[in-house]
C-alpha cells in the first residue's frame, strides 16, 4: 500500500497502514473492510542471528558471573571494596517469623566484621552448618553495627529452633545473586511465551514483523514540552507501536518525558511499570511524581514502599496475630500446628500484596529486582513497562521487565555510559550492549526518537559532543546557548578563562613534572593535579561557587590526590561514572595520562569524554597532552574543537611554580610536626579488632603513643613491620604506650588485607588499629607524605602523654624499623619522665643514667 501524509504536531509525516500488532496477524475483508483474525503460528520462529545472541548472552553472563565471583579488590582496586566473600563462626540467637519481614533469622559474630559487600539489604547470601545436608538460602536484612545481624529466609517453612545456639558460616550465594537470577531467567527461554509481553520479543528480534503505524494521537500536556518532547510522549503513547526508544541527551528533558507518560498513562486507565538498572535512577523518577500517582516502590524503605503499605493495611493485625502464634508454636515444637499457621500466614500475606498491588497503579523497582517475575501472580499486569536510563541496562538484563507487560518504552541515551562489565571477555563479546543500542540499529526511526533541543550547557560546550555522538543534531536553546561564568562571577566577559571550552596543554610546557606515575593499579599525573589546584582556587576567589565545580578525573589514584590539593568538601571530586545524571556550571578533567609510548588506556571509551564533557554548563576546562589526545581519532577532534571554539592556554599562564616532583626534604619543610611541639590531631577512619570505627589522635591522651606510617598495603616490607608491632602489642600495653599504624589506603583494603593470612601475603589478626589517610592529611601535617605518590615514607612518632612530640624518625622506602629500638626509647623517655635523669647512648632499662649538671654527671662519666 502506497504511503500517504498527514499533519502531526506542526510536522507533515508519512503515515504507513498497520502491518502487524502483536503475535496474531490481520488482514481484512475486501468486501467489508472488517479486520478478520488469521491463524497465527504460536511458535513464530525468531532468525539466527537471535538465536545466536541468545547464546552469547548464556555465555558471556556465565563469564562475567566468574569474573564477579574471583575478582579480588585489594589495595591494587580502582574500586575500593572488600574482597572477603565468607564470614565464620556466626552463631545462631533466633528464629523469629514477622509479619512484614518473614522468616528472621538473627545471628552473633563476636568480634568477627562482616565484609562491606554483604551489608546491604537484599544481598543474597547462603548459611552453612557443619551438621546440615543442605544449605540455607536467604538475604543480608540488618545489622545493628556491633556484633550481630539478621537475614530473611527464603524458605518461610524452614525450623532452625533446634539449631540455636550452633555456629553457620555466612557466605555470598552462588545461586540467588542478580546475575544468577538473569543466566535462570536466560535458562527458561522455552517457557517466555507465557508472559504477556512476549510479542515484545518477537517484534523486537524479527520474529514478525514490526508495525510501522505512526499516527500518533496529540493528548493534554501535563507539563510544557517543546514539540519534539511532545512527539516522543505522544509515540510512547500510542497503542499501536509495541515498542518505542526515547533518546535523550543531557539537557534535552528526558525526565520530563518520562513524567508525562507516566501522568498520561495513568490519566487513561493504564497500569505502567517503571523500572531503571539503579535504584538511585528509580527514586529520581518517583520523587517526580509521587504525590500524584498511586505508587508502590519495590524492595526500598521509602514511604511508598510494599513494606509500609503493609503496615497500614487493614488486616495486618490479623496477620501480626497469626505471626504470633506461630512463633508461640514454634517454641512448643508443635509441628502440625506450625504447619498450618505458616500455610494460613503465607495465604494472608499474598492476599494483602495481591490486593495493595491490585490498587496499585504504578510499581517502581530496579531492572534486576527479584520481584518483577512475581508481579503477574499479584495480580499487577502492567499496559506499559517504562525502562529508564535504558542505555545502562544489559540487553538480556531488560526483558525480565519488559515481558510483563503489553507494550515497552525505553528511555535514556545509548551513547553515554552503558553497562558496567567486569570480565574483559564479556565486555568484547558485547554483554554490554543495551536494547536501545540494538533498536536503533535495527529500525532506525521507525521506533526510535530523538529529543535535539538541549537546555543545559553553551552551545560551544556540546559542540564536540554533538557532532561526534549525536550527528550534528543537537540544537541549543536560546536560553542556554551563550551562558557563561561571567554571569555568575567577577570573571570578566573578555578574560580568556570566560570562554566556555578551555585546555591546558602540558605539552606547551617547557619545564615541570607532566609525566604519569603509576600507584598500585592506578595512575597520578602530579603536575596535571597542579594545574587543577591552582584553576579551582582562581575560579573560587572570582566568586564561583565551590559547589557549582565539579573536577572528574578517570583515574581513582588521581581523584585522592585532587581531592588532597584541592581541599575543599564543597567542591565535587569524583570519577566519570559517578559524575552520570549530574551537572555543574563548571568541570575540570585531569586526563592524567602521559607516557613515551602513547598509551592512552580507557580513555579511548569514547562514552566516557562525552559524558564527562555534557557534564558542564558553563565552561568544561581539559588538563591533558596534545600529544596524547592526538593518537585516538575522538580526543584529536576534541582538541580540534577546542582550537577553533575555545582557548589553549600554557601551563604557565596560572603560575611561574613549576610543578616539579617534591623530595622528603621539601616535605619536612612543610611539616606540622615539631620535636617539643604539640603533635598534630587527626581523626581517621581504622580497623580496630576487626571493625571499622574512627580513630582520635586526641583519645590516647594520657598516655604514651608509637605512630607510624608505612607506604601501602599488599608489599613486601610494611607487612614485616606491622606484624612486628602487633606481635608485641603487649608489651607496649604493659608500659601504657598506644601503637597505630597509618598508611594512606583506605580502611576497606586494610580489612582485605588484614582478612588475607599471613602464609598468604596477608597480615592476619591484627592487634593495633590500622588508620586510613585517604585525604593524606595526616602524612602531610607530620611531613612524611610523598606527594608525587600519594604515599607516606616510612615515619616514626613518639608522642608523650601530654601530646608532645618526642621523637620522630623517618626512613627511606626500602628500610624497615626496629621494634625493639622503638620500646628502647618509650622507656628513656619514661624514665626521664619519672626521674629526671637523662639517658646515655645506647641506654636500656636496669643500665645507668647521667643526673643533668657538670658535677653530678662525672659521677657517670668516672665510671664508663
Amino acid at each position: 500500500m502506497l504511503p500517504c501524509s498527514s499533519r502531526f504536531l506542526g510536522f507533515r509525516v508519512p503515515t504507513v497502514r498497520l502491518i502487524s500488532s502483536s503475535a496474531v496477524l490481520w488482514k481484512r475483508d475486501k468486501k467489508s473492510g472488517k479486520r478478520l483474525k488469521s491463524k497465527s503460528n504460536e511458535k513464530e520462529k525468531f532468525p539466527e542471528k537471535f538465536e545466536r545472541r541468545m547464546k552469547s548472552w548464556a555465555t558471556y553472563l556465565s563469564k562475567e558471573i566468574d569474573a564477579c565471583g574471583t575478582r579480588s579488590t585489594g589495595s591494587n582496586s580502582e574500586i575500593g571494596e572488600l574482597s572477603a566473600t565468607h564470614v565464620h563462626g556466626c552463631e545462631l540467637q533466633k528464629c523469629a517469623f514477622h509479619a512484614i519481614d518473614g522468616k528472621i533469622l538473627e545471628f552473633s559474630i563476636g568480634d568477627t566484621p562482616l565484609p562491606m559487600k554483604m551489608v546491604r539489604r537484599g544481598v543474597p547470601l547462603t548459611l552453612r552448618g557443619n551438621n546440615q545436608r543442605r544449605a540455607v538460602e536467604c538475604i543480608f536484612w540488618d545489622h545493628d553495627g556491633a556484633n550481630s545481624f539478621r537475614v530473611k529466609a527464603r524458605d518461610l517453612k524452614l525450623d532452625l529452633n533446634d539449631m540455636i545456639g550452633l555456629k553457620f558460616t555466612l557466605e555470598l550465594s552462588d545461586e540467588f545473586g542478580a546475575l544468577n537470577s538473569l543466566a535462570d531467567f536466560l535458562a527458561i527461554r522455552d517457557r517466555w511465551n507465557r508472559f504477556r509481553g512476549y510479542s515484545l520479543l518477537q517484534f523486537a528480534y524479527r520474529a514478525v514483523p514490526m508495525p510501522m503505524e505512526v499516527s500518533d494521537r496529540k493528548v493534554n500536556f501535563v507539563q510544557k514540552l517543546n514539540i519534539e518532547q511532545e512527539k516522543a510522549v505522544c509515540a510512547a503513547l500510542n497503542k499501536r507501536r509495541p515498542l518505542v526508544s526515547i533518546q535523550g541527551p543531557p539537557g534535552t528533558g528526558k525526565t520530563y518525558v518520562v513524567t508525562e507518560i507516566i501522568l498520561q498513562a495513568l490519566r487513561s486507565g493504564q497500569k505502567i511499570l517503571v523500572c531503571a538498572p539503579s535504584n538511585q535512577a528509580v527514586d529520581n523518577v518517583l520523587m517526580r511524581v509521587r504525590e500524584r500517582v498511586k505508587a508502590c516502590r519495590l524492595d526500598s524503605d521509602s514511604k511508598v514502599s510494599l513494606t509500609e503499605y503493609m503496615k497500614t493495611h487493614e488486616n495486618y493485625e490479623d496477620l501480626s496475630s497469626v505471626y504470633d502464634q506461630l512463633n508461640s508454636a514454634m517454641q512448643q515444637c508443635e509441628e502440625e500446628t506450625v504447619d498450618a499457621l505458616s500455610r494460613k500466614a503465607f495465604d494472608m500475606r499474598s492476599e494483602m500484596k495481591k490486593s495493595i498491588f491490585e490498587s496499585k497503579s504504578v510499581i517502581f523497582c530496579t531492572v534486576s529486582s527479584s520481584s518483577v517475575r512475581g508481579l503477574k501472580k499479584m495480580g499487577f499486569e502492567p499496559d506499559i513497562v517504562l525502562i529508564d536510563e535504558a542505555g545502562q541496562a544489559m540487553e538480556c538484563a531488560i526483558w525480565q521487565p519488559l515481558l510483563q507487560g503489553s507494550r515497552g518504552v525505553l528511555v535514556g541515551d545509548h551513547r553515554q555510559l552503558s553497562a558496567v562489565i567486569t570480565s574483559d571477555e564479556a565486555a568484547r563479546g558485547g554483554l554490554g550492549q543495551s536494547l536501545m543500542d540494538s533498536m536503533s540499529a535495527e529500525f532506525g526511526q521507525l521506533t526510535n526518537f530523538m529529543l535535539t533541543i538541549q537546555y543545559r550547557m553553551n552551545e560551544k560546550i556540546c559542540k564536540w559532543s554533538n557532532d561526534e555522538f549525536y550527528d550534528s543534531r543537537i540544537r541549543s536553546d536560546p536560553s542556554a546557548a551563550d551562558i557563561t561564568l561571567a554571569d555568575i562571577s567577577r570573571i570578566p566577559k573578555d578574560d580568556a578563562l570566560n570562554s566556555p571550552l578551555l585546555m591546558v596543554d602540558t605539552e606547551l610546557g617547557e619545564e615541570g613534572d607532566y609525566n604519569e606515575r603509576r600507584y598500585s593499579s592506578s595512575y597520578r599525573n602530579y603536575g596535571e593535579a597542579h594545574i587543577v589546584g591552582k584553576y579551582v582556587q582562581h575560579l573560587i576567589s572570582c566568586g564561583v561557587n565551590p559547589e557549582q565545580i565539579g573536577i572528574i578525573s578517570p583515574y581513582r589514584a588521581q581523584v585522592d590526590l585532587l581531592k588532597n590539593i584541592v581541599a575543599n568538601p564543597s567542591v565535587t571530586i569524583s570519577s566519570v561514572d559517578a559524575f552520570q545524571g549530574q551537572q555543574r556550571e563548571v568541570i575540570v578533567m585531569s586526563l592524567v595520562r602521559n607516557n613515551e609510548k602513547r598509551n592512552l588506556g580507557f580513555l579511548c571509551d569514547d562514552r566516557r569524554m562525552n559524558v564527562a564533557v555534557m557534564r558542564a554548563r558553563r565552561q568544561f576546562v581539559i588538563v591533558s597532552n596534545s600529544r596524547m589526545m592526538a593518537e585516538h581519532k575522538p580526543m584529536r577532534n576534541l582538541h580540534r574543537t577546542i582550537q577553533e571554539h575555545g582557548r589553549i592556554l600554557e601551563p604557565s599562564f596560572f603560575s611561574n611554580e613549576t610543578p616539579a616532583r617534591p623530595c622528603i626534604g621539601e616535605w619536612l619543610n612543610m611539616s606540622k610536626a615539631f620535636v617539643g611541639k604539640p603533635a598534630p590531631d587527626f581523626t581517621a577512619q581504622a580497623v580496630v579488632d576487626g571493625d571499622f570505627r574512627a580513630v582520635s589522635l586526641s583519645e590516647f591522651k594520657g598516655k604514651y603513643v608509637v605512630l607510624f606510617f608505612y607506604p601501602l598495603d599488599f608489599t613486601f616490607v610494611c607487612p614485616t613491620e606491622i606484624i612486628a608491632f602487633s606481635d608485641r602489642n603487649e608489651e607496649f600495653k604493659k608500659l601504657d604506650v598506644q601503637v597505630l599504624a597509618c598508611s594512606t589506603d583506605s580502611q576497606f583494603s586494610h580489612f582485605a588485607w588484614i582478612s588475607q593470612p599471613r602464609k598468604h601475603g596477608g597480615l592476619g589478626e591484627m592487634n593495633i588499629p590500622v588508620l586510613a589517610d585517604t585525604n593524606h592529611k595526616i602524612s602531610s601535617d607530620y611531613g612524611v607524605l610523598k606527594e608525587d605518590e600519594g604515599i607516606a615514607y616510612r615515619g616514626l612518632f613518639i608522642i608523650d602523654p601530654k601530646g608532645i612530640l618526642r621523637q620522630i624518625t623517618i626512613n627511606d622506602l626500602p628500610v624497615g624499623r626496629s621494634v625493639d629500638e622503638t620500646l628502647r626509647l618509650v622507656q628513656a623517655f619514661q624514665f626521664t619522665d619519672k626521674h629526671g635523669d637523662v639517658c646515655p647512648a645506647g641506654w636500656k632499662p636496669g643500665g645507668d643514667t647521667i643526673k643533668p649538671g657538670v658535677k653530678e654527671s662525672k659521677e657517670y662519666f668516672s665510671k664508663h
